[in-house]
């Protein structure tokens, strides 16, 4: 069984980062450096969280497979 643990949304700068709309209750366990995430839609990933930050109560992340702003906002919407 999979679980929804966020939803990508806007892009955050150049780099790749991207914010999320976090629906887990354990954030630092499920974006922790490393983690591997399958993605709906499934070609959208898997994506691996490299960076987590959290900036005025909301959480960005970098995932290595996001290099730049263009990926970064092809990965709007996708949970």
């Amino acid at each position: 069984m999979q679980l929804v643990v966020a939803v990508i949304g806007a892009a955050h700068g150049l780099k790749g980062e991207v914010r999320l709309d976090v629906r887990t209750d354990s954030p630092e366990r499920r974006f922790a450096v490393g983690t591997m995430l399958e993605t709906d839609p499934a070609e959208a990933g898997p994506l691996t969280v490299t960076r987590t930050r959290e900036y005025k109560g909301a959480t960005y992340v970098m995932f290595a497979e996001c290099r730049d702003r263009t990926a970064a906002e092809h990965l709007r919407g996708v949970t």
